[in-house]
């Protein structure tokens, strides 16, 4: 631990910039795997993709870069992640690799930010390097990192690190206008992202847990009035779209329920733990031994945390760990990009326990230990991503192959020999209807063997991901 911390020390002295550049380049060689992906990771990507290829950017920009009151909570209102998604779509035929980077840039800032903020906050520069390294290593960054559709969940935040990072001058500095106003507009640049967002400003909390006192001060009010006043226009927006999500049929996937809640918790405290995990829906599909393995693990992680630093600290923990999925626990849908925030929480804890523990021997164990699974299951999905990527870019480029050379037909319908991986078809082709720059192609995907319309090219994927006609 003395050589990891002089390590730490020695880096942590160099400047912004130079830290920033230490950040990357760990991302580079730790998240290899993300940035050499051929491919992608659903059929998001592809549908933005085909809107513009098809319709123009104009017309996307008019479609989705707008703020609108929607049918349902359900349905995205995120102007500025979708204008960028816009805007990488232009390289995802050509060029995934600069798509892959601009995912990988934007964790770095992620992390760069958190750095900067635990220093700001009071902590050292080693426990905001080390939380920042395992940040971005954390399994619950993964996915929301290759999947580069998931790009609202990396930007929601790092508009919410610098208006705490601003929050922070202003409290502590007697109020400067300026970074009031920074605030107010890094507020509202990460409601236009995602709507998590509405969460954010419980980002000042943690003045309180540092000091009570500074509920006193006119600053923190102002502060919080600076933070929540986006917020507050944005739910007035959008409250019957709220109110629409709870009990409505037609919005299954996204209808809010308490009764969703405690399952949630359980998927959300388990899923960093569980190595054999890609998809926090999948969850079902652990044996029940694994599950509970992974939630006595991270039980152990705290109870750590509270014999190392106290009550407050664990307190804290549990607040910023569950604080980000509020807005999600209560919808039937578990995925493992809403983890993304969260995994700021388990980092500096994890950090910071490291850190502190050089004569503490069982404590050491448990967090290594809990450090080599976090691993572990992050090695998992990025092999599970690259894999999926380079299957559904084999079935894509297959797919174009054969529909040119079948005069380009109206209708296509995809089956998968037994042992193919099925699921890749579903990935590629939900909720689209278009092949290359070809449009509209009615394009469906039934089980093997089962009877496909004359006027329909039957076509079949073998288990190396290659379409072929049947």
């Amino acid at each position: 631990m003395k050589y990891i911390n002089k390590i730490l020390l020695n880096l942590s002295t160099g400047s912004n910039a130079f830290i920033f550049f230490i950040l990357l380049a760990f991302t580079v060689i730790a998240l290899f795997l993300v940035l050499a992906n051929p491919g992608y990771f659903s059929h998001d990507e592809f549908q933005k993709l085909d809107h513009i290829q098809r319709h123009g950017f104009a017309d996307y920009v008019f479609r989705y870069v707008r703020i609108a009151q929607g049918d349902a909570f359900g349905t995205p209102v995120r102007p500025l992640a979708f204008l960028i998604q816009g805007i990488l779509a232009f390289a995802m035929d050509d060029f995934p690799f600069l798509v892959h980077f601009a995912a990988i840039a934007m964790h770095v800032l992620v992390a760069y930010l958190f750095f900067r903020a635990t220093v700001q906050m009071g902590g050292s520069k080693s426990l905001g390097l080390l939380a920042a390294f395992l940040f971005i290593i954390n399994p619950m960054t993964t996915l929301a990192t290759a999947w580069s559709a998931a790009l609202m969940d990396r930007l929601y935040i790092i508009f919410g690190l610098l208006a705490l990072l601003a929050a922070d001058q202003y409290i502590k500095k007697n109020g400067n206008l300026l970074n009031l106003l920074y605030i107010f507009v890094f507020s509202s640049l990460a409601i236009f992202s995602k709507e998590t967002a509405i969460i954010l400003p419980g980002l000042l909390l943690l003045f309180l847990i540092i000091d009570l006192n500074t509920i006193k001060l006119p600053n923190f009010w102002h502060a919080m009035a600076a933070w929540t006043a986006p917020v507050i226009t944005f739910i007035l927006l959008r409250l019957p779209a709220i109110i629409a999500s709870f009990g409505q049929p037609k919005i299954s996937a996204y209808k809010a329920s308490l009764d969703n809640a405690p399952e949630g918790v359980l998927v959300y405290i388990a899923y960093p733990f569980l190595p054999t995990l890609t998809e926090a829906n999948n969850w079902i599909f652990q044996s029940s031994g694994a599950v509970i393995f992974a939630v006595f693990l991270h039980a152990l992680l705290l109870i750590t945390l509270l014999r190392v630093f106290g009550y407050k600290a664990a307190v804290a923990y549990c607040i910023f760990y569950l604080m980000f999925l509020l807005p999600v626990l209560m919808i039937p849908i578990k995925a493992a990009h809403y983890m993304y925030a969260s995994g700021l929480a388990l980092s500096l804890a994890v950090a910071a326990v490291l850190l502190q523990t050089s004569n503490l021997f069982i404590y050491r164990v448990i967090t290594i230990v809990g450090i080599f699974v976090l691993l572990a299951h992050t090695m998992a999905l990025q092999v599970f991503v690259y894999r999926l990527g380079s299957c559904m870019t084999r079935a894509y480029t297959s797919t174009e192959s054969t529909y040119l050379s079948n005069t380009l037909p109206t209708s296509i319908n995809f089956q998968a020999v037994p042992g193919a991986p099925e699921h890749v078809l579903h990935r590629l082709f939900t909720g689209r209807n278009q092949i290359g720059n070809s449009s509209p192609v009615s394009l469906t995907i039934s089980k093997w063997g089962t009877p496909v319309d004359s006027n329909t090219l039957s076509v079949v994927m073998n288990s190396r991901c290659i379409v072929s006609k049947k």
